[in-house]
């Protein structure tokens, strides 16, 4: 079995075209690959986690607009114990630690085109 590197990586792209009336309309799309360490291949080497978001806009020049919804929830339990003595019953409860972790985030991307050459990218 072989291992390839593969990049995760956070990326937008973005195809502007102004139009007649000074708008921009854009095709955006949107990849957030990152690892992920619960599942891994038999070496241990963590898989990739793809998300991808992709849209169409129309934006008026200077005006903002707003994508959301890539969200993330990580959640996880650990158990750490003392050998042999968090084993015994109720009193191996003494003996050990249990941590629990829920973190949450959404990415949130903000566009605003502005048209830098107003008169030439609309033919006048």
């Amino acid at each position: 079995m072989q291992t390839t590197f593969q990049e995760a990586k956070l990326q937008l792209l973005v195809k502007p075209h102004v139009t007649s009336d000074g708008s921009v309309a854009m095709h955006v799309k949107i990849n957030r690959d990152e690892p992920d360490f619960n599942q891994t291949s038999a070496r241990g080497d963590p898989t990739i986690l793809k998300r991808e978001a992709e849209t169409d806009l129309l934006i008026m020049d200077g005006h903002t607009a707003v994508i959301g919804g890539i969200f993330t929830r990580n959640t996880g339990r650990n158990l750490d114990q003392v050998p042999f003595f968090g084993d015994i019953p109720i009193l191996g409860l003494l003996f050990q630690r249990r941590r629990a972790s829920d973190t949450r985030s959404e990415l949130v991307i903000f566009l605003t085109p502005r048209i830098v050459n107003r008169a030439e990218a609309l033919g006048r």
